[in-house]
């Protein structure tokens, strides 16, 4: 990727689209706060995450849904087992032995 695409695309902030095999090195297009709320999602658990993405899917704007998570501290989502997925969780069922 060269420099001069790099410099247009930072210019006009349009939606990357990145080969596999070629990550950018810098979160350009990523505003700082956008990349806080990401920060905090990620902190909240999995179970937030896969509930934003399946917004997201659903139409609604990436933001928007950022910031509604953003409202609830990570804390929170731990203090009502709210952060794991139901398949983490494992359920030990003890036989009877005889």
């Amino acid at each position: 990727m060269s420099d001069r695409y790099l410099a247009n695309r930072c210019a006009t902030r349009k939606p990357l689209h990145w080969p596999r095999d070629t990550f950018p090195t810098s979160a350009t297009g990523c505003s700082a706060r956008t990349q806080r709320l990401v920060k905090h999602l990620v902190a909240c658990g999995p179970r937030p995450v896969l509930e934003a993405l399946i917004a997201v899917a659903s139409g609604q704007d990436l933001h928007a849904v950022l910031e509604d998570f953003a409202r609830v501290p990570a804390e929170v989502y731990r203090a009502v087992g709210a952060d794991v997925l139901p398949i983490d969780e494992i359920a030990v069922i003890d036989g009877a032995r005889s």
